[in-house]
């Protein structure tokens, strides 16, 4: 039972890392290295700042200097994480 709960609490901070790796990234494009491993990462964590990028570029239109929808990224995987906890806990118990 706890092996479950730490299998997919890993997945999630895996998740927050990978996000975390492209947004440090997308700050050193220096060499051809480091932009293709930003690439291989955007294909993977772009999806999930896709839905907040509306949000993010209505901000910085409106004067806001940095683009914010990878915070409500974050924010939505911890959601995520808090909602399968609980529905795992429901079926679980």
């Amino acid at each position: 039972m706890a092996a479950v709960f730490q299998g997919i609490n890993k997945f999630f901070d895996l998740i927050n890392i990978l996000m975390l790796l492209y947004i440090g990234l997308s700050w050193i494009r220096a060499n051809p290295t480091i932009f293709q491993i930003h690439a291989v990462l955007g294909r993977l964590v772009e999806p999930m700042f896709a839905p907040f990028r509306p949000i993010g570029m209505y901000l910085m239109q409106r004067g806001f200097p940095l683009d914010i929808s990878p915070l409500f990224a974050f924010m939505a995987v911890g959601l995520a994480r808090s909602l399968v906890f609980q529905i795992i806990s429901w079926f679980m118990f």
